[in-house]
């Protein structure tokens, strides 16, 4: 899996040549629950 670098099933894909996650395609979402909904809040950045 080093350097794939794709467009996956669900979003893009892409690894380093170690192996890892590149961290600019990782996508984090921060969600509340209300009850019994979930509702996305809004797209977590990494710093």
């Amino acid at each position: 899996m080093k350097a794939y670098d794709k467009q996956g099933v669900s979003k893009y894909i892409k690894f380093d040549a170690k192996g890892d996650v590149d961290p600019t395609k990782v996508v984090i979402w921060a969600y509340q629950i209300k009850g019994e909904a979930i509702e996305a809040l809004q797209e977590l950045k990494l710093s």
